[in-house]
């Protein structure tokens, strides 16, 4: 990259001392001009806006065809005045693309979805290696999966205790109507499995009732813990 004043190959610092600096700019603005400078197809303000918000291009996305990292564009974004996405609002629009992708590539949002080769391939292969087609059935992985001294080493918290910070970082990733529509589809899923499973509610078959009833007598002395005892 070269100096936008005098011309010669330098980095960004060499701004600060350049003889033809005579205004003495702050350090941000000469960070600006050296950037527009040597890739005004990105941080120019009006190609910015058209790649970073028209387009939707992400913080990867952006490293990955210009070659910038993602400090920089972050500085640019800053210095333009140009609203960052927020969390949720990147997941939205990486998810978008890369179902995109996946119906190109592989004719199916999810490239795992039943029916795609990937799908198959992944089956087979793990068929051939492991007897099965689940990762998740094999013991060695099984016992990998619930292994606290695992998570402790790796994370520094047990099983449980990530999986609590990990559901709590992506419950305060979702706004209001997005966090509605949420406990919508987990009480859907819910309700869903239960019919599958028990043809309702589990606490309305006759079965687990029993089987509640075989628990508080043997614990408590009454079929309901919440009767009087006579």
């Amino acid at each position: 990259m070269n100096c936008p004043l005098c011309g010669i190959e330098s980095t960004q610092n060499h701004l600060r001392y350049c003889k033809k600096n005579i205004n003495e700019l702050p350090i941000k603005d000469l960070k600006k001009m050296y950037l527009v400078h040597n890739v005004p197809e990105l941080f120019e303000y009006d190609n910015l806006i058209e790649n970073y918000i028209n387009k939707q291009m992400s913080l990867p996305d952006i490293k990955r065809e210009f070659n910038i990292s993602y400090a920089t564009t972050l500085f640019m974004l800053n210095y333009y005045n140009i609203p960052t996405r927020s969390r949720s609002e990147a997941f939205k629009s990486c998810n978008k693309k890369r179902k995109q992708t996946n119906l190109q590539k592989y004719g199916a949002e999810n490239v795992l979805g039943k029916d795609t080769i990937i799908y198959h391939k992944r089956n087979e292969t793990m068929k051939s290696k492991y007897g099965v087609y689940n990762a998740f059935q094999i013991p060695e992985v099984i016992g990998k999966i619930n292994d606290d001294n695992y998570y402790l080493e790796k994370y520094g918290m047990t099983l449980s205790e990530l999986r609590k910070e990990n559901a709590l970082k992506f419950w305060e990733s979702l706004e209001g109507e997005e966090r509605k529509k949420f406990i919508e589809l987990c009480n859907s899923n819910r309700r869903k499995t239960f019919d599958k499973n028990y043809g309702g509610h589990p606490l309305q078959t006759e079965d687990i009732q029993d089987k509640m009833k075989l628990t508080n007598l043997s614990k408590y002395e009454v079929e309901y813990i919440f009767k009087e005892k006579i």
